[in-house]
């Protein structure tokens, strides 16, 4: 008998090896000490933080929690190992959405979005969605800075990523990130383009106008008439002859 999916509300952590396969063709045993360590703190740490690992996948991996915070602070500790000697350039994303579960495996948008966190996450960073933050603002423990609103590819609604930026962790500037989608442009600002566009053609089109009338249009200069007689009372003869 197939089994029925189930659905349930799971915070989602995607992580990887940055550029692992350069690694690996570069220094095949340094990428195997990489991996090993990877592969054994995520084992432990996950498993001591009621979260749950659910597949490995070369130099990445997806785990599952019940909570965002639980998520969040584990986060927080896998990376202050990975940044530790041997430095593992891990990348991790996190959001918390709607899955559906099917025996060990889980599906559906919330898996979806916290891939694609991760693709635009940092070595030494933990990035993780609006909804996620909205769940860690108030906890002490947690500290985290926005980095703007993205659109994903296949997501959609555009979704805020924020930064946590605990000491230890690596925060980058909003305008360096890049991954599986693009800002979304502010609409003020967007409207500010338009509006300096705007008046860059039409201070174009006003100068056509004035080059093209300069050029065509025939025109007169008059000087006023100059009285060279001694006689101040024909002053009148200059100012009519100039009118």
């Amino acid at each position: 008998m197939a089994m029925v999916p189930k659905r349930q509300l799971a915070a989602i952590l995607f992580a990887d090896i940055q550029d692992f396969t350069a690694l690996v063709q570069q220094d095949e045993d340094q990428a195997k000490i990489l991996q090993h360590k990877f592969h054994k703190v995520f084992e432990t740490d996950i498993k001591s933080s009621n979260g749950r690992i659910i597949h490995f996948q070369g130099d990445g991996v997806c785990c599952s929690f019940r909570s965002a915070v639980d998520a969040v602070l584990t986060a927080i500790k896998i990376q202050e190992q990975m940044l530790k000697e041997p430095n593992v350039p891990l990348r991790i994303g996190i959001h918390l959405g709607d899955v559906l579960v099917e025996g060990k495996e889980i599906f559906g948008d919330g898996v979806n979005v916290a891939s694609r966190v991760e693709s635009f996450a940092i070595p030494g960073g933990v990035f993780i969605t609006d909804i996620v933050y909205h769940e860690i603002r108030n906890h002490t423990g947690i500290k985290a800075m926005p980095l703007g609103k993205y659109e994903f590819k296949n997501v959609k609604d555009p979704v805020e990523i924020y930064a946590i930026s605990n000491p230890g962790m690596v925060v980058p500037m909003p305008k360096t990130l890049f991954g599986k989608g693009k800002a979304v442009v502010k609409t003020r600002k967007r409207n500010l383009i338009v509006v300096a566009l705007l008046v860059l053609v039409l201070l174009a089109f006003s100068y056509f106008i004035f080059i093209k009338n300069s050029v065509h249009d025939k025109s007169i200069a008059v000087l006023p008439f100059i009285n060279l007689s001694n006689n101040a009372g024909e002053e009148y003869l200059c100012d009519g002859i100039t009118e």
